[in-house]
C-alpha cells in the first residue's frame, strides 16, 4: 500500500472515529421533543483532527436534529474563557485544557479521548537545501517552536529518541 493510500485510509478512519464520538456525545443529551431544535456552539481549536467536524459530509448533525455551530478559538485560554462565560456548549481540545477547566470548577463531562499515532500528527521539517538528512543532523540546530507547549514536549521526545540532546 502506497503512502498516499495509507494517509487516505487513516483520514477516513479518523473521520469515522470523530463522528462516532459526536454521535456518542449526542446520545448523552437528554431526550427532546421531535419538533424542538437543539443548537450547540462547539469551540474548535485549529488542529488537524477537527476537519471532519467542518465537513460533516454524512449529515449526522442534521439527522440528529442538531444544529452545530463551530466556533473557532485560537488558544486554550480563549477556549477556557468561552466555557467560563457560557458562550460554548462544548469543545474539542486536548486533555490538558479539559483538566484545567475541571480544576477551575467547571462541570464538564469528558465524552471521549482518542490518541492517534498513525498518521503522526507531529514532525520536524527542514528546507531541502538545509543539508539535514536525518533527525540526528539536528544536534545543535535551532528549531522554531512554541515554548512550554505540547509541540516543544513532542519535539524534545522526537530528538531524544534519536540520541539528540534538545537541552
Amino acid at each position: 500500500m502506497g503512502s498516499e493510500s495509507r494517509v487516505t485510509t487513516n483520514i477516513r478512519k479518523l473521520m469515522v472515529v470523530i463522528f462516532s464520538l459526536l454521535l456518542l456525545a449526542l446520545s448523552l443529551v437528554p431526550a427532546i421533543a421531535q419538533d424542538e431544535a437543539v443548537d450547540l456552539r462547539i469551540g474548535i481549536l485549529p488542529v488537524m483532527n477537527i476537519y471532519p467536524f467542518y465537513a460533516n459530509p454524512l449529515g449526522y448533525f442534521e439527522e440528529a436534529g442538531v444544529s452545530v455551530q463551530m466556533v473557532p478559538v485560537f488558544s486554550a485560554q480563549e477556549l477556557r474563557e468561552g466555557i467560563a462565560a457560557g458562550d460554548l456548549d462544548g469543545f474539542q481540545a486536548d486533555l490538558i485544557t479539559t483538566l484545567v477547566l475541571l480544576e477551575e470548577g467547571h462541570d464538564l463531562r469528558l465524552v471521549r479521548h482518542v490518541g492517534l499515532v498513525s498518521p503522526p500528527l507531529f514532525g520536524i521539517l527542514a528546507y531541502e537545501t538545509s543539508g539535514f538528512t536525518s533527525a540526528r543532523d539536528l544536534a545543535g540546530a535551532r528549531i522554531g517552536i512554541s515554548a512550554k507547549t505540547v509541540v516543544q514536549y513532542v519535539t524534545d521526545l522526537m530528538l531524544i529518541s534519536v540520541g539528540v540532546n534538545p537541552f
